[in-house]
């Protein structure tokens, strides 16, 4: 209610003095505002006439209303609450209500309600409202378009901030940096804005150039100022785009920017220009080097002593320098001109060097020619011509480069040495004498024409080039080459001297001989000059002299000579000693009288053909003495010919080599056979493998590759000695070369290995045919000895595939050899193929071998100790030392996987004798802490009793002064089966010195009663297998129970292992067991822990 409203202020009297409805009526019928009166219980009372036109409802329809019927459904609560407050006397100043009109319409009032009260009972509520739809219609439109102006400033601002970005990355990209310079109406300039570009060109950041553009004219040098401020000036003058180039002094020494923008005037009498500044300093600087080059290139133009000249892509001259005018006689004019250089070419030059230029022009080639100019006077010059195209930065042809070089001389001199050269020829051609001329390497570079004759060649042309190698007397070619090099190396002729020589037609002649070195204009010897004449027939008169002479008195070798018709006609005296044959046994019979038989017709034949064909050979040849004899010879044979060409005999010259053939035997067999079986040893094997990779890679085939060793074989040595041991080696060789084709490889690698090379292996199935047919073989009884006792062996086999599992020796023999490992580990007497698991097994094993190496010094082993107890009183009396690896990467590990490696690798030695020094350690502590002594168990490996040990454990059990009974030694069922010499020596030992021993393992292995009854064993311990299944399984129960009284008949102690349940532990005492070990009493444990377990019992 608006108390400054006459109304509203008259409501509020009438209000305040009760009137009644009868007077109500009549003041407020006739008022605009809606007056009603309502009784709690929410029934109408009284409404004025505006209210029922408003809301346009009768007084009838109103009689029969409630309020809240006309009360908007979104107002109820709301107004409920308002009501309850009023009926209570609370004044809730000014309310707005939405009511709804008898036809929907929502009509929205405001006022104020006031509480009627009479004998201090609410009796109605009296209330003056206004129609406020047009307001709220108002306030609704308002708000809408103030929505809307928002959403549209929003939009805006948003385009607005897009549209800088993109400005301020377009900015960023540009090279240089853009600007907005201004000059205002009193010429005062400034520069609103200017990118980041500007740091890297001036050195100044953005914002120091907007505070004072002076910081860029500044670094102007003072003559550049007065061209760019004119250049401003005439822009803003004009209102034309400023564009400008000017030096700057930069921190990074002078650059040059480039300036380009456009004028715009303001409203205000201002120019503001928008631009950007660019570096073009490499620009200038490439400017300035090419104004520099054009220049150089002008000088030296003018001074070069050849002439020049410059064509367009068209090949259309241009350009020439006063040489090429000199050299030409065409001046600038004249060269410029269509096609009149052309014509100043002699006349027989013209056509060439036109079609010449044209084909260089226009596939852009090089031009290079000898050709005449003819000037006007008629004189002639030579020239050497030549060109190289010119191109532009994209690499397009712009044009020829090109001189003239004034060669008349020279040509003038090659006339004159041409005639020369002629008039030698004809001397030289014509001379009764061969004459030649080689180079340093004794190619021919000349020859007269006689000699080319007796070369066998119609010309002598034909001789160039060639060396005496590829002339038919080739077999005297590194006689001449020999002596060619001596008298160039030397520079001293050698003069007169006598050579053979073999002619065209296969005849020996002898030759005088003369050569001097041949030298060049700087006296360099660039090869030999020479000639000979033909002496043959003054040597013939000496020949028969000189043969004599060599065959009965030089020689210290067998000479046999022979006629024409290959007839014995001469011997000398070594002849008759190395075959035993006088001459008057062998004159005019054929050398076949000689013949082993060890060669073939082929062999004869081949050889007789090289006889005449080069008039010698010689070779290593097997003949018979005369007392049968075959002996080996080194034979040289040689044809001697008449002066007409014809054989006159055969000279046979040869040195006994038998027993340098045999020793090469012998050294050859030692070097690559094994002595023992004959078959190829590992370096032949590895050479032949070699060959058969290569082979099989060539050809794509399949190769496969044995590794084999004998099982057990060590145990044939140690029983029946090497001797024998050698017999079966020898026998398993045969019988493994009996197994394969001729074309594999059977060798014996060492010891007991052996291998095949299968060249000619197929499919695994055939493979697998022969491994077994090996196995097989070898399965077959052996009978070494007199006694006719078989013998029986086997073997394990690894097989690898080329290329499958390697392409080379190295790799096939290292996985054949894994491969054969594997067989082992599964039992022997198989074979294997590769796999890559087993490189990576290998790996594994020796990383943890290296390992295991350093564990003992990096005290990652540990003892721990597993209760033994005595079953009659259930009290620990002894313990089992168990080695433990606790590896820092890999935790702890299993000793069945390092306990194996250390028997390979001879660890086991050193970790066995630590083991011991711990055992005694701990057994000197017990006896201290408890009074009396724990005997510990310490199992022994089979490997250790192959070895002397340097010390003796009764020596440092009796240095600590402690019992042999203190340590009880566990071995297994295999060791007294073999029963080495050694092993029998150190269980006497330990009997002796009164040191325990138990077998491990029992009932596992041969369980034979004879080493029961040869050797002083102290302790059986029954398996974990047996006692495992002791409770269901009664065939275990009856063996547990047989052993225990057999041991006891043989006063043996017998100790259960692996007892984890009550019921087994009943059992064993029912069956009399002495002693028990399992999970049931303890783990095995640290030291610690084993000593709490004794305080606890």
């Amino acid at each position: 209610m608006n108390l400054n409203d006459p109304v509203d202020k008259a409501a509020q009297s009438l209000f305040s003095t009760s009137l009644s409805e009868k007077q109500l009526h009549d003041l407020f019928d006739n008022t605009h505002d809606l007056i009603q009166s309502i009784a709690p219980d929410g029934r109408i009372l009284f409404v004025n006439r505006a209210w029922r036109e408003t809301l346009g409802y009768s007084a009838d329809e109103v009689a029969i209303l409630n309020i809240f019927n006309v009360i908007h459904a979104d107002c109820f609560d709301h107004c409920r609450n308002l009501f309850q407050r009023i009926m209570v006397g609370e004044d809730v100043g000014l309310i707005e209500v939405s009511f709804q009109s008898k036809d929907g319409r929502i009509i929205i009032v405001e006022g104020q309600v006031s509480l009627r009260v009479e004998d201090g009972q609410p009796i109605a509520t009296r209330g003056i409202f206004r129609n406020i739809n047009d307001r709220k219609a108002a306030e609704a439109e308002i708000l809408r378009l103030n929505k809307n102006l928002e959403s549209l400033v929003t939009e805006r601002t948003d385009e607005l901030r897009v549209s800088e970005h993109r400005f301020r990355k377009l900015v960023a990209t540009v090279p240089g940096a853009v600007y907005e310079f201004r000059i205002d109406a009193t010429g005062h300039r400034s520069m609103p804005f200017i990118s980041e570009g500007i740091t890297d060109l001036i050195g100044y950041s953005p914002a120091d150039c907007m505070a004072d553009i002076e910081n860029i004219f500044q670094q102007i040098p003072a003559a550049a100022l007065p061209a760019i401020n004119q250049s401003i000036s005439y822009s803003l003058e004009n209102d034309t785009p400023w564009l400008h180039e000017f030096p700057i002094h930069t921190k990074n020494g002078e650059k040059w920017l480039r300036g380009n923008s456009i004028p715009h005037r303001e409203n205000d009498g201002s120019t503001i220009w928008h631009g950007v500044l660019v570096d073009i300093t490499s620009q200038k600087l490439l400017e300035k080097t090419l104004r520099e080059n054009e220049r150089l290139f002008r000088t030296l133009a003018e001074i070069s002593p050849v002439g020049i000249f410059r064509t367009n892509a068209t090949g259309d001259c241009f350009y020439v320098n006063a040489r090429w005018s000199e050299i030409t006689g065409l001046s600038l004019l004249e060269a410029v001109a269509r096609d009149s250089w052309t014509n100043a070419l002699h006349p027989d030059d013209r056509e060439r060097i036109a079609i010449e230029w044209a084909h260089a022009v226009r596939h852009h080639q090089p031009f290079l020619s000898e050709y005449r100019f003819q000037s006007k006077s008629q004189k002639v010059i030579w020239v050497m011509g030549q060109a190289q195209t010119e191109h532009d930065e994209n690499g397009a042809v712009m044009g020829y480069v090109g001189t003239i070089t004034d060669i008349t001389e020279h040509k003038q001199k090659e006339i004159a040495l041409a005639e020369s050269r002629n008039f030698l020829k004809a001397i030289v051609d014509t001379a009764p004498v061969r004459i030649f001329w080689k180079d340093r390497q004794s190619c021919y570079l000349g020859c007269n024409p006689a000699f080319a004759h007796d070369a066998g060649e119609s010309s002598p042309e034909n001789i160039i080039g060639k060396s005496d190698n590829q002339l038919v007397w080739k077999e005297q070619a590194g006689i001449y080459r020999n002596d060619d090099r001596q008298v160039m190396e030397s520079g001293i002729p050698r003069l007169d001297y006598e050579e053979p020589q073999t002619t065209a037609n296969g005849k020996t002649v002898w030759l005088r001989t003369s050569k001097v070195p041949f030298r060049n204009t700087n006296n360099e010897i660039i090869g030999i000059l020479g000639i000979y004449q033909d002496i043959t027939e003054q040597k013939q008169a000496n020949e028969s002299m000189l043969l004599a002479n060599e065959i009965y008195h030089s020689s210290s070798e067998a000479i046999m000579v022979s006629d024409e018709n290959n007839r014995i006609i001469q011997v000398n005296p070594a002849f008759t000693r190395m075959t035993g044959y006088e001459l008057s046994d062998v004159v005019g019979k054929s050398p076949r009288i000689f013949r082993s038989g060890r060669h073939d017709p082929v062999f004869y034949q081949e050889m007789w053909q090289a006889v005449q064909n080069k008039g010698h050979w010689q070779g290593e040849i097997w003949d018979r003495r005369k007392d049968g004899i075959i002996h080996a010879k080194w034979l040289n044979i040689s044809v001697i010919y008449r002066p007409n060409g014809r054989i006159y005999c055969y000279v046979a010259q040869f040195s006994d080599i038998t027993e340098k053939k045999q020793k090469e035997e012998l050294i050859l067999i030692q070097a690559n056979y094994d002595q023992l079986t004959m078959l190829p040893n590992r370096h032949l094997f590895k050479d032949r493998l070699d060959q058969a990779i290569r082979k099989s890679l060539h050809a794509r085939s399949s190769l496969s590759v044995l590794f084999l060793d004998l099982d057990h074989f060590k145990d044939i040595n140690d029983t029946l000695g090497h001797a024998l041991g050698d017999k079966l080696l020898k026998e398993v060789g045969k019988r493994i070369r009996l197994c394969i084709n001729e074309t594999d490889t059977a060798a014996r690698l060492g010891g007991d290995e052996f291998a095949v090379i299968l060249a000619s292996a197929g499919y695994k199935s055939h493979i697998e045919t022969i491994v077994q047919h090996i196995t097989q073989e070898l399965s077959k009884p052996f009978k070494l000895n007199q006694d006719q006792i078989d013998y029986h062996i086997s073997a394990s086999i690894g097989i690898v595939l080329c290329p499958e599992d390697g392409t080379d020796a190295e790799s096939l023999m290292k996985h054949a050899d894994q491969a054969m490992y594997a067989a082992k580990q599964g039992g022997r007497d198989r074979f294997c193929y590769f796999t890559p698991s087993m490189q990576h097994t290998a790996n594994e094993k020796m990383t943890l071998t290296n390992d295991l190496r350093k564990a003992l010094m990096r005290n990652e082993m540990q003892v721990y100790y597993q209760p033994i107890l005595d079953l009659s009183n259930r009290r620990i009396i002894k313990a089992e030392a168990l080695l433990r690896w606790e590896h820092p990467q890999r935790g702890m590990i299993n000793p069945g996987d390092f306990i194996s490696l250390a028997e390979e690798s001879g660890l086991i030695l050193e970790i066995g004798e630590w083991v011991f020094d711990q055992s005694i350690a701990h057994i000197q502590h017990w006896l201290k802490q408890f009074g009396y002594i724990i005997q510990v168990s310490v199992n022994k490996s089979p490997i250790q009793f192959q070895q002397i040990n340097k010390r003796a454990w009764h020596e440092v059990l009796t240095r600590f002064n402690l019992p042999g009974n203190c340590i009880n030694v566990e071995i297994t069922e295999g060791l007294l089966l073999r029963s080495s010499p050694m092993a029998r020596n150190f269980l006497l030992e330990f009997r002796n010195k009164g040191i325990e021993v138990s077998i491990d393992d029992f009932g596992t292995g041969f369980s034979s009663l004879s080493y029961l009854k040869e050797f002083n064993i102290d302790y059986i311990k029954i398996d974990r297998s047996f006692i495992s299944n002791l409770i269901h399984n009664t065939t275990d129960r009856a063996l547990v129970e047989a052993m225990i009284v057999m041991a006891h008949k043989l006063d043996i102690k017998t100790i259960a292992e692996g007892v984890e349940t009550n019921e087994q532990q009943d059992l064993l005492t029912a069956f009399g067991c002495d002693y028990v070990q399992g999970f049931l009493y303890s783990p095995p444990v640290p030291a610690t822990e084993f000593e709490n377990l004794i305080l606890q019992q």
